[in-house]
Order: C-alpha cells, then structure tokens, then sequence
C-alpha cells in the first residue's frame, strides 16, 4: 500500500511548525488547532485516508478534490471552502503552461491539499513552515499560496512578453518557416496559460468573498492584490495573443 501522504505540518497550538507523522496528523486534524496535509492525488488510498479521516465531508466534495479534469474555482460549501487553483508545471521534461491543479479543501481548523504532480508553490510553504516564518491562519495559507503561484507565473509572462516585441522587428526584416514556427509555438503558449489564469483569477475572487473566520482583512487584501496582479497577467497575455 503506497502511503498518500506527502506533507503534513501543524501550523498553530502547542505543535505549532511541526512535521507531522501519520498518528499526529490524524490526532491534530481533530483537534481545534489549525494543521496541513498534503496528499498525492495519483494514490488509490487518497480517497480513503480523506474518508477515514475526514468523514463528514460531503461526498461530492470528496469526489471533487480526487477528479482528474479540474477548473479553477473556489465554493463555499457550509463550513469550508472547496477550491482547484493552479500553478506552472516546473517538473522535469513537463511544459510550464500545461499548470499543475491544487484540489484545496480549507477549514479554520484544518488543510487538505492534493495534487498530481509536485508544486513548487506547495514546497515554498512547506519550507516556510520548516524555517519558523509559516501561515499560522487557514487565511494566511491560501493568501500565501495565491501569492506564490503567482510569483512563478508572473516572469514567464514578462519573459513572453519581450519575445513577442522582438518578434515584431523579426517578421519584417527576415520573414521565414522557422519564425514563423516559433510565432505558433509562443502563441499557443499563450493561450494555453490564459485559459488556466483567466479562471483562477475569478477563483480568487470568489475565495476573497469567502465567509472564514480565519480570513482576516488582512488575508483578503493580499487575496486581492494576488488577483490584480493575476488580472494584468490576463490582460497582457490577451494582448499577446492578439500581437502573435
């Protein structure tokens, strides 16, 4: 049996930055202080570690957060939120614009994040919490993860960007196959990222508008600030397209 658990920290109470093992997992998700566990979505024994542990949660939310074909969202369902944001695919021999999913259920006591593939985002967090400069709110975590999702994204748009205004001086002075090649690849790029960020920027939103007790005003202004900032990667990714 392949174990589904990848990371697992208490993120405030007595155990407060604490890499959890399995037993202290299970016992701080009970509890009322706030702890993470991040689980491997490919694993068969995913979906039962979050029935055993978890079993009040909804069936359609426990389906939603296993389910291969994601959108990014964010729904307020009773208590916590259910929400599918998205990061570059950073991992060897994967394109960057086809965006790794994360299936986040978040309470003001407890993280369940799951995910097919390493995210680098989800790494930054876990070593945040390792150097003692972790979330110690369920707010502050997805504020943090919003924020570094998009500090990833933002220089791969900003690298695409000065390519396409180079390319304009390419196509005049010396047209060809290859350039032209290469003007298809970039913009299918393009459009591959903004079909991920444009829904991830309105998932932002939603999440902001959320009712946690643990967002604080705080929390929804760096929420905010992730989407705008997320917003003008939208825009100038659609004036790419359009230049491309």
């Amino acid at each position: 049996m392949s174990d589904p658990v990848k990371l697992a920290f208490a993120l405030n109470g007595p155990l407060a930055g604490r890499a959890l093992d399995h037993a202290e997992a299970a016992q701080v998700l009970e509890d009322e202080a706030l702890a993470w566990v991040h689980l491997d979505a490919n694993a068969p024994e995913a979906m039962e570690w979050i029935a055993e542990h978890m079993p009040y949660l909804d069936g359609a939310v426990r389906e939603a957060l296993v389910q291969p074909s994601t959108r990014s969202r964010a729904t307020q369902v009773g208590a916590g939120v259910l929400a599918v944001l998205r990061g570059l695919n950073l991992n060897d021999g994967k394109d960057p614009e086809d965006m790794v999913a994360i299936r986040i259920w978040v309470e003001d006591e407890r993280i369940i994040t799951l995910a097919r593939q390493p995210v680098r985002a989800l790494e930054d967090i876990a070593a945040s919490i390792r150097a003692g400069q972790g979330p110690q709110t369920a707010g502050a975590f997805m504020a943090q993860l919003a924020q570094r999702l998009n500090a990833r994204l933002d220089p791969m748009i900003a690298r695409l960007d000065v390519e396409t205004d180079a390319l304009e001086t390419q196509v005049i002075e010396a047209p060809g196959n290859d350039l032209r090649q290469r003007i298809v690849v970039m913009r299918l790029q393009v459009i591959e990222l903004r079909r991920h960020c444009a829904p991830q920027r309105d998932a932002l939103l939603d999440l902001e508008r959320c009712d946690l007790a643990s967002l604080s005003d705080l929390d929804r202004r760096h929420l905010r600030e992730a989407r705008d900032r997320l917003t003008r990667m939208v825009e100038n990714m659609d004036e790419m397209r359009d230049s491309l």
